[in-house]
């Protein structure tokens, strides 16, 4: 993914502030041609370096996923 350089983050601390600041995520995929987003929580693991999220199984969107 292409970030402009105003929007790079050198220090992992000041990203990891922010991830906890704004514990969410977008995810964005199509289903028959039609763009769907869904937010979903994110828990972040900072000593393994992971985000950890979730997506309801009645929430169609995670079939997209499996393909």
């Amino acid at each position: 993914m292409y970030i402009p350089s105003h929007f790079h983050i050198d220090e992992i601390k000041i990203a990891y502030d922010l991830i906890k600041e704004h514990s969410f995520a977008t995810l964005i995929s199509q289903q028959n041609g039609i763009p769907v987003a869904t937010h979903l929580p994110l828990i972040l693991d900072n000593e393994n370096k992971y985000l950890y999220g979730h997506l309801a199984r009645p929430n169609p969107q995670w079939k997209d996923i499996s393909n």
